[in-house]
């Protein structure tokens, strides 16, 4: 499903507004609107729990310890932040191919990554 034009430009600039958290009720309202109608867009996701829209994680922007964490035995990315979460369940960052990759890597001394 796409957005037209018109409504897909006002997602983005209350994307932006969001993010410096200056959204007005009203432009909440047409913000979640918005956002239901354009599903699966990758540059949001519902937070489950707290029913919130969540920009996905900027690598130049945020520190990934802020919202990522290891699981104990190194496997599994935990999402420690609504972010962190939405990023995990918008990327599948847990699918069964990247545990192979991590279970392989560790085999070879290279996981879990050093923090940076």
């Amino acid at each position: 499903m796409r957005l037209p034009v018109a409504e897909a430009r006002r997602l983005t600039r209350l994307i932006a507004k969001s993010e410096r958290g200056t959204l007005t009720p009203k432009e909440l309202d047409v913000y979640r609107a918005l956002a239901q109608q354009a599903e699966r867009l990758n540059v949001m996701r519902l937070e489950a729990l707290a029913e919130l829209v969540q920009p996905l994680f900027n690598p130049r922007r945020q520190r990934w310890a802020r919202h990522f964490a290891w699981s104990e035995d190194g496997m599994v990315i935990l999402g420690r932040t609504a972010i962190g979460r939405a990023m995990v369940e918008a990327l599948h960052l847990n699918r069964p191919e990247l545990l192979n990759l991590r279970h392989a890597l560790r085999a070879i001394g290279l996981h879990p990554p050093e923090p940076a």
